[in-house]
């Protein structure tokens, strides 16, 4: 039975959690529980292991979308990808804010130590830091920022600040890809123009 949108919004829950299965996507199809709540879910296999991975909630996204996601999710699978894994691999992943923390007062404190940053350089990336960086992007995953949230931290302030800014942003991507919070070559502070 291939699931469409009537189908989705018509179905009822029963006394029992119950799955109906996509018969054009394999492994694809909407949970309804007993509650009544209803989720598009993904069943695949790995390493002989089944997975059941939530998509989202059927009124979240179209059947449509539900079967491009699940057949690229299917594709990763095939590739030897955990979504479910990799999903809580990153909710795992420090924030900005906690990855600064880490920052300044580990990496940072051991330069200062070994005679290689002064205390007022440091205490000028603390302010930075606290003032322009994490008010902004603080809450956000290290691995999801993106180059548009840089610049778009950046445009508002004065060009001086904003060169500094960046080279601190710079320098912290790095070390945070050196700690494994992001993939090599990722630094979304690199190459940025800087302000004249």
């Amino acid at each position: 039975m291939t699931l469409t949108n009537k189908k989705v919004r018509d179905a009822r829950p029963g006394s029992r959690n119950r799955i109906i299965w996509d018969g054009e996507v394999k492994g694809l199809g909407l949970r309804i529980t007993k509650a009544g709540f209803k989720s598009l879910v993904l069943s695949y296999r790995v390493d002989g292991r089944k997975r059941l991975m939530t998509l989202a909630r059927a009124s979240e996204l179209t059947l449509s979308a539900a079967r491009r996601i699940a057949g690229e999710t299917l594709v990763r699978v095939r590739q030897g990808g955990d979504p479910i894994e990799e999903r809580k691999r990153r909710r795992s992943l420090p924030t900005v804010t906690e990855a600064m923390e880490r920052y300044l007062n580990e990496h940072l404190m051991r330069r200062v130590a070994n005679g290689r940053l002064t205390e007022r350089t440091l205490k000028e990336y603390r302010r930075q830091a606290n003032r322009y960086v994490l008010p902004v992007i603080g809450s956000k995953r290290v691995a999801d920022i993106t180059r548009e949230n840089v610049v778009k931290l950046l445009e508002p302030l004065p060009p001086v600040m904003a060169n500094r800014v960046c080279a601190l942003l710079s320098a912290f991507f790095n070390q945070v890809e050196h700690w494994e919070y992001r993939p090599q070559h990722t630094n979304p502070a690199r190459g940025i123009e800087k302000a004249r």
